[in-house]
């Protein structure tokens, strides 16, 4: 049996609300041009001024695949489960001169008769 109990710490956080326009956001990079880099479900890369909350879709994989039920994984720390998606975001290592972005996210390597999930 796993658990997934964390230790309290004395840290005091503020939480404040950038953005309600956001879909099932996963991945979050807060970006030397001072915006937040986000990936969106659906494929999408979304850039977020955190001081007006505005936020433009950057990209949105023409080959992204929601995924097929049948093929899906569950974790063991979480209460639900996910088969396909919009993953982990990564910039540059130097962003500002080459504004590079790199993410990952589910296709379909199969068929519509025969899906099969793969990941770019």
């Amino acid at each position: 049996m796993s658990s997934c109990l964390i230790p309290a710490y004395t840290q005091t956080f503020t939480r404040t609300v950038v953005t309600t326009a956001l879909s099932r956001p996963w991945s979050l990079v807060y970006a030397p041009d001072d915006m937040l880099w986000i990936t969106q479900s659906g494929g999408r890369v979304s850039r977020v001024d955190p001081n007006t909350g505005v936020v433009t879709t950057i990209y949105t994989a023409p080959d992204y695949f929601p995924g097929d039920p049948s093929q899906t994984v569950v974790f063991p720390c979480s209460s639900f489960q996910i088969s396909a998606g919009t993953y982990g975001l990564a910039l540059h290592p130097n962003f500002t001169i080459e504004p590079f972005v790199y993410y990952i996210y589910s296709y379909n390597a199969g068929s519509q008769q025969a899906p099969i999930q793969n990941i770019k």
